[in-house]
């Protein structure tokens, strides 16, 4: 059953060494045997002697072998082979494992390519390389001057492969040149082969590093975030990238750190997939996500979409009020775990298209839903600004008894028109913070203001409000503006606007009658008579209960009034 490739040795020293280990055997069960051997001192050591003797034999038999192979008759592709010594047998082994079973291995002569593990020096400029090559790829040697650890793992593994070389005047990281000095391409087609090109399924990084370290490749651990780093960036308009089944975007440094460490967590997909009409794309995409290239592949389009679904606030992400299509293009970034099912599903899907339409390549039909989603991701670019000019009418509504549309002149009129107002109020942390807040002028803009003043309110940062929040935030406003006004008439009833000391306000709703209400500016001698005839009246009012005091007290409120006017 031996493969001609087998190596084959055959021992002349077989009976020799059969002999020598029966012997051993058989002196090492001597004593479970026969127990009178542990009574017999002089036996004990003839017994000791004799073990020892034949250990050694066969420790010298077997250290013959490994020390002097060229004792052994050795046999390869069924011929039989001269080897001098162990020197020679080591270059043999490495030229018959090179030459049958590892014949697609890369030619790399740095330390990392022998080690699964490798060193913490190694480590850490493998760690410098990587962050290197995701940031300075445009640059010769990518950025690193002198000689620090990263600098020879550059040079020999970006460099002398020539995957990190200068196309059309730009530098970058490239897929193996026709030169392929170290022979890297046949590894590099064995992760594109393994992919495949239609979008089929994701990867798992530990099955790519499975196919490479086994023969024809035989590549270490130490290596291969390198090398599948330098894949992804060469391959990565039609390369995905995923974390824990979540597509990526971009690949962060933070991400390649965790993958050496925890490979199991990243997979890939590959997409080679033609006719998407960059062009027609570009034609309504470049005013929303920028400009698309005319030969765009599936990644070329669906990065900058998902990097727009990104930069949006998580308020956008959360809110309701959208119409059905933008819920819908929203819930399928979220929810599509491909970038395939994403641009061929499930945003046909939510934009009302087929996706077996879509699919076929019909330019009147991708058209149409181009011009669908286009309006949509408009829909949620300007939803957050909504909440926003919904926020500022509020405040104009409820807080001015003018219409004021511009931003700056609302922000100018409620300063003016509050400033000053919160020594009226005991509530410095309340309703006091919300009056400085209106008047503050330490803000980089009139939209950051006005998000500020949201976020007092709701206690929650207005990007990231969900609906309970902007409910919440609208009807603490509705309160504090009906506050204000009470504190206003405060204010016009103290005789200083600085100094707020005996300024009453006592109001009493009424469902059937109505607000009744009276100000006043009540002196220390006044409030001290007041608390005197105050104790006289509710030793008048004891007998009744809570209910009927309050009745009471609301009757004399109405009469007071009437008697005013």
């Amino acid at each position: 059953n031996l493969n001609i490739h087998d190596v084959v040795a055959l021992c002349p020293l077989t009976e020799r060494l059969r002999e020598t280990v029966i012997n051993t055997m058989a002196l090492r069960e001597l004593p479970k045997r026969h127990a009178a051997l542990h009574q017999d001192p002089v036996s004990q050591r003839e017994h000791r002697s004799w073990l020892a003797s034949a250990e050694a034999e066969t420790e010298k038999l077997f250290r013959m072998l490994f020390d002097e192979p060229e004792i052994l008759n050795w046999y390869r592709e069924r011929k039989q082979v001269n080897v001098k010594n162990r020197r020679h047998l080591q270059v043999q082994l490495s030229t018959w494992a090179q030459d049958y079973s590892y014949f697609k291995s890369p030619l790399i002569r740095n330390e990392l390519i022998n080690w699964d593990y490798p060193s913490s020096s190694a480590n850490t400029g493998r760690k410098r390389l990587l962050a290197v090559m995701l940031t300075s790829a445009d640059q010769e040697n990518l950025g690193i001057e002198k000689t620090p650890a990263e600098k020879s793992l550059y040079l020999s593994l970006l460099k002398a492969t020539h995957l990190h070389r200068k196309e059309n005047g730009l530098w970058g990281i490239y897929p193996p040149d026709e030169i392929d000095p170290c022979q890297l391409s046949h590894a590099w087609s064995a992760i594109t082969e393994l992919l495949g090109n239609n979008g089929t399924r994701q990867v798992p990084i530990p099955e790519i590093y499975s196919l490479l370290r086994s023969p024809p490749y035989g590549l270490k651990l130490g290596v291969l975030p390198v090398f599948l780093l330098a894949y992804i960036l060469a391959h990565k308009r039609e390369v995905a990238f995923y974390q824990e089944g979540g597509f990526c975007e971009v690949v962060t440094l933070d991400q390649v750190e965790l993958l050496c460490r925890r490979p199991e967590l990243f997979a890939l997909e590959r997409f080679d997939l033609g006719g998407l009409r960059g062009d027609l794309f570009d034609q309504y995409f470049s005013s929303v996500i920028g400009k698309v290239q005319k030969d765009a592949t599936l990644l070329d389009i669906v990065r900058p979409l998902v990097r727009f679904i990104s930069s949006l606030p998580p308020y956008t992400l959360n809110c309701k009020g959208l119409s059905y299509e933008a819920e819908l293009v929203r819930n399928a970034f979220t929810q599509a775990k491909s970038p395939g099912v994403l641009l061929f599903d499930a945003l046909p899907k939510a934009c009302g298209v087929s996706p077996e339409a879509f699919s076929t390549g019909d330019p009147a039909i991708v058209e149409q839903f181009i011009k669908k989603l286009v309006r949509v991701l408009r829909e949620l670019k300007g939803a957050f600004d909504a909440l926003q000019h919904h926020w500022q009418t509020q405040l104009c509504t409820l807080l001015l008894d003018e219409n004021v549309s511009e931003l700056d002149l609302l922000r100018i009129a409620l300063a003016d028109r509050y400033r000053g107002l919160d020594i009226f109020t005991p509530d410095s942390m309340g309703l006091g913070a919300f009056i400085r807040r209106l008047a503050e002028p330490g803000h980089a803009s009139d939209k950051a203001w006005l998000e500020s003043v949201a976020t007092l309110l709701a206690r929650v940062p207005q990007r990231k409000w969900k609906e309970e929040n902007r409910l919440q935030a609208e009807l603490r406003l509705h309160e504090i503006s009906q506050q204000l006004r009470d504190l206003e008439k405060l204010r016009m009833s103290s005789p200083s606007e600085l100094n707020p000391k005996g300024a009453l306000l006592i109001k009493m709703v009424d469902a059937e009658r109505g607000e009744v209400s009276h100000v006043a500016q009540v002196s220390t001698i006044q409030r001290e008579a007041a608390s005197l005839r105050a104790k006289n009246i509710l030793n008048d009012l004891k007998d009744l209960n809570d209910v009927e005091q309050i009745a009471v007290l609301a009757e004399l409120l109405e009469r007071l009034s009437k008697a005013k006017v």
